[in-house]
Formats: C-alpha cells, structure tokens, sequence
C-alpha cells in the first residue's frame, strides 16, 4: 500500500480544508504525481469548509509542510498578508478528481474562487490565495470560547453530582452514627458486666461472712 492523490482528496473532505501540494513538474510523470489542489468539493457548500489550505512541498517521497514569514502581526492592511500562488510556471495547478463532483459549469478556477477564495494578483493577474487569517482567527477564538463553556457546564454538572451524592452520604451517616454508638455502648456494658461476674462476683458468690 502507498499513499496516492485519492488519499489527499479523501483527507481534505474529513477536515473540510483545501490541501495544496507543490512538486517537481518532472514528478506528473510518475506514479506519485501529488502536485495540485485538492478540494472538499463534496460538501456541496464551501462556507462548510475551512478556505484557508493547508501547505505542502512533495519530493524525494517526503512530504513538507510550508509556512510563511509575516513582518508584523497581525498584518496591518490586508496587502501585506501573503499571497499563495495557485498558478506555477504559467500553468493552474491541477484540481483532481474536483470536476467529477462539482458542478458541470464549474471550472477550475471557478472550484478555486469558491473554496479557496482565490483571486487575481494585481501584478501579474495569475491567480492567488490570500491567507488572511484574521477571521479564521476569530472564528477559531469564537469556536474555542464555545468549547471551554461547554467544558465548564459539564464539570460543574459533575462536581455538583458528586457533591449530592456526597451530602446524601454523609447525611446517611449522621443519621446511622448515634444508633451504632448507642448499640456499641450497650454491647460495651454488657460485656463488662459479663467478665466482672465471671471474675470477681461468682467466685466470691459461696462465702459467708457469719
């Protein structure tokens, strides 16, 4: 078994998320020819999905994840955010087996615009992904705060089940305490009792003092 393009395309249907590859062209050639974008065109509405891809480089059989250097963050105008080429040698990365799901008239620039958000470069006009992830950032802050809610609902719920069961005990046992105690007492005395009289009053019990 070996990883192919269908596993890619599988991977970004289960994270809602575009993946984009980059290889070496000479690598289309080959039985691993990972090189393109890989779209969540199964969920049949891109605002379903996460539009900001995951990055990566494919050669040599490895896999590398990309990243970017920012100046400052956050970037202050949405220009200095960094711009992700979806054009590579003046050709469009390929989409595969995007058209097999998606709409007939949509292309693949069309695929990219909608789930990617892509658009012209003002230079050189090929088309361009712009990570801009100040509303990922607030939508996963927003998605977050939501969760530790949530969290803390369901801790409270617990602790206040534990303390009930607590309390019920621990009123259980006040209400048994004095009976055992009277009980433990009684038998206390009564065992007294018991070896005194064997001890001390039965063998003193056939004198006489006349």
């Amino acid at each position: 078994a070996y990883l192919a393009q269908i596993h890619l395309f599988i991977l970004s249907h289960v994270i809602r998320r575009p993946i984009i590859v980059y290889a070496p062209t000479e690598q289309q050639d080959s039985p691993c020819r990972f090189r393109g974008v890989y779209l969540p065109v199964g969920w049949q509405d891109p605002e379903e999905c996460e539009k900001a891809p995951i990055l990566l480089a494919y050669d040599s059989s490895h896999f590398v994840p990309l990243t970017y250097h920012l100046s400052a963050w956050p970037p202050h105008t949405r220009k200095e955010w960094p711009l992700i080429p979806l054009e590579v040698e003046g050709a469009l990365l390929p989409a595969p087996f995007s058209k097999l799901m998606a709409p007939r008239n949509w292309t693949e620039r069309r695929l990219y615009q909608e789930y990617l958000a892509a658009e012209e470069e003002e230079t050189e006009g090929t088309l361009a992904v712009r990570m801009d992830l100040r509303e990922r950032c607030a939508e996963a802050s927003k998605r977050l705060g939501k969760r530790i809610t949530e969290f803390n609902s369901h801790v409270g719920q617990l602790i206040n089940v534990f303390l009930e069961e607590g309390r019920a005990e621990a009123i259980a046992e006040v209400k048994r305490t004095p009976i055992l105690t009277r009980q433990d007492s009684a038998l206390a005395r009564s065992l007294q009792q018991e070896e005194f009289d064997r001890h001390v009053s039965r063998p003193f019990s056939n004198l006489s003092f006349n």
